[in-house]
């Protein structure tokens, strides 16, 4: 089905909502970056949260992940022999009860060690998982040709087109933490693309709801030598849906149809395939 046709049949049938920017930042502003850096928008600094042996970079051409022009990432590198990874996060200006997180990647790794990817977070704490709702990205035991959820209910994975490593992935995570839910859409730029719905991780206890989203993880545990994650496109919006009965789920899935019809409009001109790990 094509994207055009998935979203307008969506739309058709949800009530509508209002999307309002609250954060953003591609990276194109920084001449290199360390850790207390803090460039776009509704953004706190970059903070690093745990591990040894690895660290963060400005990766550019030939690793970053937009094309001729806008060649700036961030980079997250694992470390070699004796690291233990390396993650870091930056906090949200303002908490988010419901909305979109937008955030491409490329897994310049091999995906043999450990988890690298990304999650959203009620608070920091003194590791990646300390107060999660929900994280993905690329996980050995789930193979490298799909993307690996971890949520309330356990791990899950979205299949796209073969191999990923090397490959741009456009997420695009819609959540709703009043209610505990979230739809995540992942497109291989420039091919297919797949998502998944299911249930927040509750970091609330006893009190309604799961806990707003105040901060963005990203982690790289796959160590090894040039195993790294890159990072763009960062984007955070707020959400206001006015439904109709019993349409929450119909929401989130409206917004996952906008998100991935956003995302393959823009493919046939940024399309770009890695086939290897670079940096």
């Amino acid at each position: 089905m094509k994207p055009l046709i998935l979203f307008t049949a969506l739309f058709a049938t949800i009530a509508t909502v209002t999307a309002a920017p609250d954060a953003a930042d591609d990276y194109q502003s920084y001449g290199s970056l360390n850790y207390g850096d803090n460039g776009g928008t509704g953004l706190g600094a970059l903070t690093y949260l745990e591990g040894s042996g690895g660290g963060v970079f400005l990766a550019g051409p030939g690793s970053a992940i937009d094309p001729a022009g806008n060649e700036k990432s961030m980079g997250i590198f694992a470390g070699g022999s004796g690291a233990t990874g390396q993650a870091a996060y930056r906090s949200l200006n303002t908490l988010e009860v419901a909305g979109t997180y937008d955030v491409s990647a490329r897994f310049n790794l091999s995906n043999t060690t450990a988890f690298s990817g990304f999650n959203i977070k009620t608070g920091v704490g003194s590791t990646f998982g300390t107060s999660e709702l929900l994280a993905f990205g690329l996980n050995p035991a789930q193979g490298s040709g799909s993307i690996s959820l971890f949520d309330a209910t356990g791990t899950h994975t979205i299949t796209l087109d073969g191999e990923l490593r090397g490959s741009v992935i456009d997420f695009a995570l819609t959540f709703d933490t009043s209610a505990g839910t979230y739809t995540l859409t992942a497109s291989e730029r420039g091919s297919i693309a797949g998502f998944f719905t299911g249930l927040l991780k509750d970091t609330n206890g006893a009190a309604a709801g799961v806990g707003s989203v105040a901060d963005l993880g990203f982690a790289n545990f796959n160590i090894g030598t040039n195993q790294d994650l890159i990072v763009d496109n960062i984007s955070v919006s707020s959400l206001t849906p006015i439904p109709e009965p019993g349409s929450t789920a119909g929401i989130l899935l409206l917004l996952a149809g906008f998100a991935w019809f956003k995302r393959a409009s823009l493919s046939s001109v940024f399309a770009q395939r890695r086939t290897a790990p670079i940096r």
